[in-house]
């Protein structure tokens, strides 16, 4: 399962890059192509800016795991006493890393994204 979410996210991006592609290779005018290059840039911002605060939620979430352990060690609680089992903070930490993977994918493709749409700016311009 988890490679097939890391496939679906490979192809996906692939076939956002051809899109992109293949809304370039249309554009007729300099005009035409600054627009595109505007709303590719536009889409680049808000997919960035979505992948990044779902970034950050992860790391807050660890960060405040981490708050509570240490509240309840100072409480002289058990370790059997926590929320989750050492299985389950296995089983999140890779959830954790495939989104980590996943982000790294999309922040590669999106790279590649930005590379195309400032060389297509800077020819028309």
């Amino acid at each position: 399962m988890k490679t097939l979410g890391i496939i679906w996210s490979i192809v996906k991006n692939i076939i956002t890059v051809a899109v992109v592609l293949g809304i370039f290779s249309v554009a007729n005018t300099n005009f035409e192509s600054v627009s595109l290059a505007v709303l590719v840039l536009i889409y680049l911002s808000i997919s960035t800016f979505s992948t990044l605060t779902g970034l950050h939620q992860v790391e807050f979430s660890k960060v405040l795991n981490r708050e509570f352990k240490d509240i309840k060690k100072l409480l002289a609680q058990d370790e059997e006493d926590y929320e989750y089992t050492k299985e389950e903070r296995k089983e999140t930490e890779k959830q954790e890393f495939n989104l980590l993977i996943k982000v790294w994918i999309n922040g590669i493709f999106q790279t590649i994204i930005y590379i195309i749409t400032l060389y297509n700016l800077l020819v028309s311009l």
